[in-house]
């Protein structure tokens, strides 16, 4: 294990029964480097097999059961056949590699992305050059197990032409993905773990291109259906509360009116308007018989009227 390993984990490993062997922490250079160069020399040294974490292909095909896995319960438990988006985490590549390799199988129009630290963007670089690029020195991540040099010399061809792209995240978002996952989803995710759905939560990767369109165009008719409701009300309201017409031309009003209301007529000609009894109240309400109908009870086409009435046989 790397000199710098989290105590945890070197613990954890011990109390598994394993010998726990730590290399050098060597300035300016990486330390899976490191690490990898003493797990060789190991190897030689005592005849041990030498299991690399990523370019190992009965490990890289391990790997992949987890997508397998996953589209299995997917089909079985939920009935789905198609998933839109697969978010792995990438270091060497190794796991991005083997569920690359078994949802092209299995859900070959899921859309895949890997996500790695910002401190190691070595597969975004990578992947924008068309080869294998490498982190120089040993930038800080809290992504412990995410922290190779460079994309694996074997996963590297499969996940250059099975990923849909590679993203990053920073050491804030893992923190927020490994909140969100123990207070919501009541799960423990280390750094490295919680990378994935930091990428999710923080939106590297939105549906707002599918959503745009269709929800201006909605949002709009949404607006006309609101202004048109508005203005057949509004003329109902005004209707039904100054004018009601008659059969005999005669238009009666639905409340008392006290205030005197003028406006102007489209083309400059005052209606007069009257009352008759009682006194206290505005009782009817006569327009000229010469004006058409419409002019007469039509709010939107009569600007002005003028309202008189009568109190105690006195003008007001």
């Amino acid at each position: 294990m790397p000199g710098d390993a989290p105590v945890n984990k070197q613990v954890r490993c011990r109390s598994y029964g394993a010998r726990v062997v730590l290399s050098d922490v060597v300035e300016g250079e990486n330390r899976e480097v490191t690490a990898a160069r003493l797990a060789e020399s190991l190897s030689r040294e005592h005849g041990f097999t030498l299991l690399h974490p990523f370019e190992d292909h009965d490990v890289i095909a391990g790997q992949g059961t987890v997508a397998v896995e996953l589209a299995e319960q997917a089909t079985a438990d939920l009935g789905v056949t198609h998933v839109d988006a697969f978010f792995v985490c990438a270091g060497g590549g190794g796991l991005a590699a083997g569920c690359c390799l078994a949802l092209e199988e299995s859900m070959p129009e899921c859309k895949r992305y890997a996500v790695e630290p910002e401190a190691y963007d070595d597969h975004v670089r990578s992947f924008a050059a068309g080869e294998r690029l490498s982190v120089t020195g040993n930038p800080y991540s809290i992504c412990d197990a995410l922290q190779a040099a460079s994309p694996g010399a074997n996963t590297f061809p499969i996940t250059s032409r099975l990923l849909t792209g590679v993203l990053t995240v920073s050491d804030d978002e893992v923190r927020h993905a490994m909140r969100v996952a123990f207070e919501c989803l009541q799960l423990v995710l280390e750094p490295s773990g919680a990378v994935p759905l930091a990428a999710v939560l923080a939106r590297k990767v939105s549906k707002r291109a599918k959503l745009c369109v269709p929800s201006v165009f909605f949002f709009v008719f949404f607006l006309l259906l609101l202004l048109l409701f508005w203005t057949r009300l509004s003329k109902w309201f005004v209707k039904s509360m100054l004018l009601t017409p008659t059969s005999n031309h005669t238009a009666q009003p639905s409340l008392p009116i006290y205030r005197h209301l003028s406006a102007i007529h489209h083309n400059h000609n005052i209606l007069h308007c009257w009352h008759h009894h009682p006194p206290s109240t505005f009782h009817h309400l006569h327009a000229p018989a010469a004006l058409p109908r419409s002019y007469r009870f039509n709010h939107t086409r009569v600007t002005q009227v003028s309202l008189t009435f009568r109190n105690n046989h006195q003008n007001r």
